[in-house]
């Protein structure tokens, strides 16, 4: 498990390192610390290197990152390295994918101050972007159909699609403080991005099973969940706990298999 940078509900860190399970013991090393620190950025792997964009620096900021680094395992010294950034605006909790020898960046949110009243709000994004190593550019893709939030990342990469579970779209943003226990949750769709053609169709939902008393109970019920990684394991995609619905995380993980085509 690769760990980058974060937070801890008081700053923002810097820190990365690795930890490994193997024959019951864990353990840690080390790697170099990002170049800033940051918390809600999105990353990926893709062959030797990590790749890493957007993010916010510090709990106070009222803009996020227009960063974009990348780490390669394959060197002698491993060492942060900026690159060009995006063309769009910055973002944090954008998903990422690798596929197709690229990098993938689709949606995430922005953040906007009022400079009337001093406050902040989030513009949510559907742009998306793909960065070739090879050519050391980016190139603009088609946009989303809605934006995915904090959907899980990075995206599940299939033979020719990138599939990004869920997310929240901001059709409830302003109602949070009103909804709260009645808050319907976040978006279920399934999202496949055609890497070849540029397109974006719906390939099903995720998951959920809500009980008469999820506004009481949110943990009894099954929900999309946001504000989790996206990870790979024994042929499956996990989705470990996560945020249910604002302020609310679960306890449960989601596992679903691709079907065989």
């Amino acid at each position: 498990v690769l760990c980058l940078g974060g937070a801890d509900g008081e700053r923002h860190y810097a820190d990365s390192f690795l930890l490994t399970y193997e024959s019951g013991k864990l353990s840690t090393q080390k790697i170099p610390p990002l170049p800033l620190p940051l918390a809600n950025p999105c990353g990926a792997v893709l062959g030797n290197t990590v790749y890493v964009a957007g993010g916010i620096e510090s709990p106070m900021d009222t803009t996020t990152e227009r960063v974009f680094l990348k780490l390669n395992f394959s060197e002698k010294s491993p060492a942060w390295q900026r690159l060009p950034a995006w063309p769009g605006p910055g973002r944090m909790l954008a998903v990422a994918g690798a596929q197709d020898g690229k990098f993938f960046l689709f949606s995430g949110t922005d953040l906007t101050r009022d400079l009337t009243t001093g406050t902040v709000a989030r513009r949510y994004l559907r742009d998306a972007y793909a960065f070739d190593p090879r050519t050391n550019a980016w190139s603009r893709l088609a946009d989303l159909p809605h934006p995915t939030v904090a959907a899980p990342s990075p995206a599940f990469s299939g033979k020719t699609q990138l599939f990004i579970f869920g997310g929240d779209d901001g059709a409830n943003a302003d109602k949070n403080a009103v909804l709260r226990e009645v808050h319907p949750g976040f978006r279920t769709e399934l999202l496949a991005y055609a890497v070849k053609t540029n397109a974006w169709t719906t390939a099903g939902n995720v998951f959920t099973e809500k009980k008469p008393d999820a506004a009481q109970h949110p943990s009894a019920s099954v929900w999309a969940p946001v504000t989790t990684p996206l990870v790979v394991w024994n042929g499956a995609v996990v989705l470990p706990n996560g945020e249910v619905r604002p302020g609310v995380r679960t306890n449960r993980v989601l596992v679903a298999k691709p079907a065989a085509k």
